[in-house]
């Protein structure tokens, strides 16, 4: 395990590259990053910039072509494919902009899943997961099917999943990008207060600039480089 002064998540010399139309896209150019536990990180940029390459690279679900990837003193960047995948659903939450839910498993069958796939459901994670449907006002919803919930809902929902069995960090991607503003707004709370109550480090992909007020710290990607500011900086210089 790391030492107790080292950051929760460290990046160092991260590269991706990607073939587009026949020609080399440098996505993530010697990326650096240290993140302490508990922080609310952002990552501003445009369409295209990198943001949920890079959330993936943290998340174990793509490699990096160079670099290291250390999270709690783990080397994502040494672990095989099956290893990668087992520490995401042991350590890693993720809550993505299409929420991602199956339509054919209800409320709590979806919640329950990433626990369901490691054999990890007992009678506390049960309680857990309904403590958390109460927590966002669903908790008459566990035997309902995506279908029948609004888009503000089936959110709601996955921030639950990503929580339900307490990973050591959330990743969210473009997390209220298809939610009209009053959702939205409710959606962040929810996840800021959920997250920070728990202690979960909380790494968000996003282009809304008002969202970084709340933020830790807040990064910039733009060219394949990533940037660093305090939440107050990086407002100035928008």
């Amino acid at each position: 395990m790391a030492k107790q002064q080292d950051p929760f998540l460290t990046l160092r010399s991260v590269t991706k590259t990607f073939i587009d139309h026949g020609e080399q896209r440098v996505v993530l150019d010697g990326v650096n990053l240290d993140v302490e536990r508990g922080a609310f990180v952002t990552i501003l940029g445009s369409s295209g910039s990198g943001k949920t390459t890079l959330l993936h690279i943290v998340g174990g679900i793509d490699t990096p072509d160079s670099g290291d990837v250390l999270i709690d003193g783990s080397d994502l960047t040494g672990l095989s494919d099956t290893d990668r995948t087992r520490f995401r659903r042991r350590h890693v939450g993720m809550v993505f902009q299409l929420f991602n839910l199956i339509p054919t498993l209800t409320v709590q069958e979806n919640i329950l899943l990433p626990a369901e796939l490691e054999g990890t459901v007992d009678a506390r994670l049960r309680r857990h997961a309904e403590v958390l449907l109460d927590r966002v006002g669903l908790s008459d919803r566990s035997e309902t099917y995506p279908e029948r919930l609004s888009g503000g809902e089936q959110q709601r929902i996955a921030i639950v999943r990503a929580l339900a069995h307490e990973p050591l960090f959330v990743l969210a991607d473009e997390p209220t990008g298809n939610l009209d503003a009053e959702n939205s707004a409710r959606v962040l709370s929810l996840l800021l207060q959920l997250t920070r109550e728990a202690g979960r480090t909380l790494l968000m992909a996003t282009h809304d600039h008002d969202i970084a007020r709340q933020a830790t710290l807040v990064c910039r990607l733009q060219g394949g480089e990533l940037t660093t500011h305090s939440a107050a900086h990086a407002l100035e210089t928008r």
